[in-house]
């Protein structure tokens, strides 16, 4: 019998009103993103689930790439791959600005 690794992120959520809209719940889905893939370089980690609450969480979720289950809609995988790719280019982004900015003429 084939076994796939997976992580299973369970829930993600701000509860606080005041500190909903801010960013800490991609900056956390990010994390969580970026130790997935340093576990999957040890323990082989395919992929991530993700559970949902609601429709708009899976809206949330789908915009980072998570694609909903057929048999489930409120059950989200994001492949390990789809997440590196994304860091790559999100990296190679950074450097270019990098590059750009140390080029500009000082004044």
């Amino acid at each position: 019998m084939l076994t796939a690794k997976l992580a299973r992120l369970a829930r993600l959520a701000i509860l606080c009103g005041e500190n909903q809209q801010n960013g800490f719940g991609r900056n956390l889905l990010i994390n969580t993103m970026e130790r997935s893939v340093r576990i999957s370089e040890d323990a082989g980690l395919v992929g991530m689930f993700a559970d949902t609450k609601d429709d708009n969480a899976t809206g949330y979720y789908m915009r980072f790439g998570f694609v909903p289950l057929k048999n489930n809609h409120l059950m989200l995988y994001l492949p390990i791959a789809t997440i590196r790719q994304a860091f790559k280019k999100l990296y190679q982004s950074h450097a270019w600005s990098v590059k750009q900015s140390n080029t500009t003429p000082m004044t």
